[in-house]
């Protein structure tokens, strides 16, 4: 069926030191990082139940979506016909990607309505 790996994100390492203790009581397979560049800056990662410790090889599994699908998922919440968890698992994402990828988009709204943004389509547009 394959591995099933608990990933905690903290930015607290002494969180991560009781929690990977606790696994390793229980005999749990785990690996913790640090990641000095993380998204939301300096983070410590904890995964529980990795066969192969190696987390490299976990990181290249993790799915990349593509701008033009987190863009129609970010419109289909906007619209307000479905639950964002509801579109989330009709297109196997994780909500929290999904609410992350919604908060970028409108945080960036007023750039894609700035006057040299529209300039430029214009100019595309008329190509």
């Amino acid at each position: 069926e394959g591995v099933k790996v608990l990933h905690i994100t903290t930015g607290s390492k002494d969180v991560i030191t009781r929690i990977e203790a606790y696994a390793k009581n229980l005999n749990l397979d785990c690996k913790s990082e640090y990641d000095i560049a993380g998204k939301y800056g300096p983070t410590f990662n904890l995964y529980i139940g990795v066969e192969d410790s190696s987390i490299y090889k976990l990181k290249n599994e993790m799915t990349e979506h593509s701008v033009e699908l987190k863009t129609k998922l970010v419109l289909e919440v906007l619209k307000n016909k479905q639950t964002l968890a509801e579109i989330a698992k009709e297109n196997n994402v994780s909500p929290k990607n999904l609410l992350e990828w919604k908060e970028t988009f409108l945080a960036n709204a007023e750039m894609a309505m700035g006057s040299k943004t529209r300039a430029r389509v214009k100019e595309e547009n008329k190509k």
